[in-house]
C-alpha cells in the first residue's frame, strides 16, 4: 500500500477483497491491518463479493460473500463470523480516527 500511495500521492480504495469459504474472516481481518499499518489514506475498503453467486463456468456454489444464496423466497443468510469481524473493524478505525483528531494522542493499533 505504501508503494502505491507513494507513486499516486492519492487516497486508496481497496477493492477485490473476496476470499472463498474460511478464508474470509482471516482475509478480511489481514487487510484491515495492512492498511492501518501502511500510515496511509485509505478512502474505503470494498468487500467484494458481497453476496455468495454460482460460478460462471459450472453450477458450483462456494461461499464466498457476507451474504449467502438466496433461498426460495429471495432472503439470503448472514456469514455471521464475517459480519462480526467487518463491525468490529469498523468500530477499530473510528476509535483510531477519533484519536487522531486534533488535540487527541493517537493511538497505534
Amino acid at each position: 500500500m505504501q508503494e502505491v500511495w507513494q507513486r499516486y500521492q492519492r487516497p486508496l480504495l481497496i477493492a477485490e477483497t473476496g476470499a472463498e469459504e474460511e478464508m474470509r474472516v482471516p482475509l478480511v481481518r489481514y487487510i484491515f491491518e495492512q492498511a492501518v499499518q501502511a500510515h496511509v489514506a485509505v478512502e474505503g475498503i470494498c468487500h467484494y463479493p458481497i453476496a455468495d453467486y454460482r460460478s460462471w463456468s459450472e453450477e458450483k456454489h462456494r461461499p464466498f460473500g457476507l451474504l449467502g444464496m438466496q433461498d426460495v423466497n429471495g432472503c439470503r443468510s448472514i456469514y455471521e463470523p464475517l459480519a462480526l469481524e467487518l463491525r468490529g473493524q469498523q468500530i477499530r478505525l473510528a476509535g483510531l480516527l477519533k484519536d487522531a483528531e486534533p488535540g487527541h494522542q493517537a493511538v497505534s493499533a
